[in-house]
């Protein structure tokens, strides 16, 4: 569910240039101005909500088409530029290259304090060592912009929500996610403790410092 609405927020997000123009032309205002005429075509009159429900298809087609191999890169090349929509694709590609790190770390989603600032922001551990000191986690962190950070033996870390609950819209708008989730089951853990719980630490891969 979270990958279809997120897929009608990304193509809404390229869309949005056009609809501020049309909108502040007066020419429109929402889906069902947009369709109205296409409506009247297919079916022979106007029906309230149809034409917003096309808008909604419409988008989640745009949103669907940057996860498509080729025509996903080409598309985020061409708009890569373009302010604010520019940012969001790359967001999201960082957010992708997270996902892929969720599923082969084992432990799914992680939420670090930036920099101990108060929100939590998703994150994946890409690299541990073990040093004189304890563990030394290296996590790529879905900040605005994305950043990887160090993190040390006795920081806190939280975890909990499944990957399909994260999605890239998130990370697009900064949301934060709160130290305790609805459902009342985000865990709290120190890198040492999620380290060897989920054996993180590879030793025949990394040089001990």
């Amino acid at each position: 569910m979270w990958r279809q609405l997120e897929r009608i927020g990304i193509g809404f997000l390229v869309c949005l240039p056009l609809f501020i123009a049309y909108w502040f032309g007066g020419l429109i205002h929402l889906g069902d101005e947009i369709f109205d005429p296409l409506v009247k075509l297919l079916l022979g009159k106007k029906i309230f909500a149809v034409g917003f429900s096309m808008l909604l298809c419409f988008l989640w087609c745009i949103g669907f088409l940057f996860d498509v191999p080729y025509v996903g890169p080409f598309l985020a090349r061409m708009f890569h530029r373009v302010p604010f929509v520019g940012a969001v694709l790359q967001r999201k590609d960082h957010f992708d290259n997270l996902r892929k790190l969720w599923g082969s770390s084992g432990c799914g989603p992680i939420f670090v304090s930036l920099y101990r600032e108060g929100r939590l922001h998703p994150a994946a551990i890409t690299k541990v060592f073990l040093t004189d000191y304890g563990y030394l986690a290296v996590i790529g962190v879905a900040a605005i912009p994305p950043q990887e950070l160090y993190y040390f033996d006795d920081d806190v870390v939280y975890y909990g929500l499944s990957a399909s609950e994260v999605s890239a819209i998130h990370i697009s708008f900064g949301f934060g996610a709160k130290r305790a989730d609805l459902r009342g089951i985000f865990k709290r853990a120190t890198i040492k403790e999620i380290v060897e719980r989920f054996h993180l630490y590879q030793e025949n891969h990394i040089s001990q410092a």
